[in-house]
C-alpha cells in the first residue's frame, strides 16, 4: 500500500475543528499527547526537530538522542518574557502600530524570538540527515520504502529539490524580515499566503512522480502562528488553504493509498507550542489517545500490505 504524509507544522486541533475543515479531518482524527517532549526542548515546549525524529523512528529523543536542553535559563526570567513578548497584547500593539516606525516594537519582537539564545545544539538539531540515524543504527520509515519521494522533513532530510528549497527560503526571508521590523503584520501575511500556495502546487507537481512513500513538510503554519495565532482572519487563510489542498490531494491519488496528516504540535493564542498535535487518516484505525511515536509502525505496516 501507498503511503502519502502530509506533515503541517503547529497545525493546531482548536483551529481544525472551530474552521470547519472537513478535509483535514478526513474519516478518523484526533489530538496526540506530546507533553512528554517538552523536557527535551530549548523553550519548555515541544521542539520541532526533536518531535519529527520521534515520528519517522517510532523511539523517544533519549533513545535518538536527539534532544535540546535549556543552558544557563532563569526559569522565572523565561516566564516574565514569555508573558511579556509572546502575549496578546504584544502582538495586537505590533499589529495595529506600524513596526517599520516603532523601535520599541521592533525590539519586542527581536527579544520575543531570542528563546534559543540559551541553548546549544539548536541548529544542528535542524539539520540532522538520513546519515545520522544510519550511523546510530536507527531504522526510519524511509527504510521500509522502496521508493520514497520527501519534499522535505526536519530532523531527516532538508529540501532537496531546487524549487522547494528556493521556496521554502523564501518563507524563512519573509519571516526574518518581519521579526526584524522590515515590512508590516499585513505584509507578512500576504506574502506568505502566496508562498503557501507556491508550496502546495509544488508538492502537487512532485505528487506525479513515481512512489510509494510521499512526505511533504511545510512550516508556515508555525511562522504565521507564532505572531498571529490569536487574530482569527489570519489564520483562517492558512486553515483554508491547507483544508482544500487536502480536499485536491484526495482527488488525484489512488483509493489505496493511506494518507496521514500530522503535525509536530499545535499553537495557543499567545504564539507558544502546544502539548497536543493533530494527526487525520483516511482509514479508520480506531487510534485512542496515540503518541506521536505510534505511527512509525502504522506506516511501515501499510508500506509492507499488497
Amino acid at each position: 500500500m501507498k503511503v502519502c504524509i502530509i506533515a503541517l507544522d503547529a497545525l493546531e486541533y482548536e483551529l481544525v475543528e472551530r474552521f470547519y475543515c472537513e478535509n483535514l479531518k478526513q474519516r478518523e482524527y484526533g489530538k496526540i499527547d506530546v507533553t512528554e517532549f517538552k523536557q527535551h526542548s530549548p523553550t519548555g515546549e515541544p521542539f520541532t526537530p526533536v518531535v519529527w525524529s520521534s515520528f519517522i523512528t517510532g523511539k523517544m529523543p533519549n533513545e535518538t538522542g536527539i534532544t535540546i536542553e535549556p543552558v544557563d535559563s532563569s526559569p522565572g526570567l523565561e516566564k516574565v518574557k514569555r508573558l511579556v513578548f509572546r502575549s496578546d497584547l504584544a502582538d495586537r500593539i505590533v499589529d495595529l502600530l506600524s513596526i517599520r516606525r516603532w523601535k520599541l516594537i521592533k525590539k519586542m519582537r527581536r527579544l520575543r524570538h531570542g528563546r534559543f539564545s540559551g541553548a546549544r545544539g539548536v541548529k544542528e538539531a535542524w539539520e540532522i540527515g538520513e546519515e545520522y540515524y544510519k550511523k546510530m543504527k536507527l531504522k526510519t520509515i524511509f527504510d521500509s520504502s522502496k521508493n520514497p519521494v520527501v519534499v522535505a522533513l526536519p530532523a531527516y532530510k532538508s529540501y532537496a529539490q531546487m524549487a522547494a528549497r528556493e521556496t521554502h527560503t523564501a518563507v524563512k526571508e519573509t519571516w526574518m524580515k518581519f521579526t526584524k521590523g522590515e515590512i508590516t503584520g499585513a505584509e507578512f501575511i500576504q506574502k506568505e499566503t502566496k508562498l503557501f500556495e507556491k508550496e502546495i502546487d509544488e508538492a502537487l507537481v512532485m505528487l506525479e512522480e513515481k512512489w510509494d512513500l510521499f512526505v511533504f513538510y511545510t512550516k508556515i503554519i508555525d511562522y504565521v502562528g507564532h505572531f498571529f495565532a490569536w487574530n482569527t482572519k489570519a489564520m483562517w487563510l492558512f486553515y483554508e488553504r491547507a483544508d482544500k489542498f487536502i480536499e485536491e490531494l484526495g482527488n488525484r491519488i489512488r483509493d489505496d493509498t493511506f494518507i496521514l496528516v500530522i503535525s509536530d504540535h499545535g499553537m495557543k493564542k499567545n504564539g507558544v507550542h502546544s502539548d497536543h498535535a493533530f494527526y487525520s487518516t483516511n482509514i479508520i484505525l480506531g487510534l485512542t489517545k496515540p503518541k506521536i511515536t505510534d505511527f512509525y509502525g502504522i506506516i511501515a505496516e501499510k508500506l509492507a500490505a499488497k
